[in-house]
């Protein structure tokens, strides 16, 4: 093999190699958005919003923008229950939730 084809050969190579590096960090994760509104529907900001994933236990904690949004990302796919609270309003828990995957083009 002369030189010319080893070197075609080996940037044909180094480029599979750098192209492949995005696969490796990809995982399956989904996300839990929402919003928070009181009982005359205004939005409540300052929420402390809990995600607990319900067959591991893990929790993640957030709190809900001026508009009352929510948003955790990065969850692993599993069901989940979502704990709101703020002084002064009454906790509310919605059990259940599940964190899908993204759809993948």
């Amino acid at each position: 093999m002369n030189l010319k084809k080893l070197l075609g050969s080996l940037t044909a190579v180094a480029c599979l190699l750098i192209l492949s590096l995005p696969a490796l960090g990809q995982t399956i994760n989904g996300s839990i958005s929402g919003q928070v509104k009181d009982q005359q529907g205004a939005a409540v900001a300052g929420a402390t919003v809990a995600i607990t994933n319900v067959d591991t236990g893990q929790k993640r904690e957030t709190t809900t923008n001026d508009e009352g949004l929510y948003k955790v990302l990065s969850l692993p796919v599993g069901t989940y229950e979502v704990t709101v609270q703020k002084t002064g309003l009454t906790p509310v828990r919605f059990a259940r939730q599940s964190a899908p995957a993204p759809i993948q083009p």
